[in-house]
């Protein structure tokens, strides 16, 4: 399956795609969104919340083919 995950903040660092930052590519079928990070070699912890279709979802969401989905961590700010 091929999915799309949107990267914020300082996780653009793990994309795969610029402007905007986004990480594409395939995920073994029932793949959930802890395991997603695994596979990017993400600290789950540097993540605050992943939203897909405008719905809050946790790590044990399984993902599906052509999901994009939005990660999000903390902003700097001065």
């Amino acid at each position: 399956m091929l999915v799309t995950a949107r990267l914020y903040g300082d996780l653009s660092k793990y994309a795969t795609e610029t402007k905007p930052s986004a990480w594409k590519g395939p995920l073994e079928e029932g793949t959930t969104v802890s395991e997603f990070f695994k596979i990017i070699d993400c600290p789950e912890k540097k993540v605050i919340c992943v939203f897909r279709n405008g719905l809050r979802i946790s790590g044990k969401t399984i993902l599906e083919d052509s999901d994009v989905f939005h990660v999000l961590t903390h902003l700097g700010g001065g």
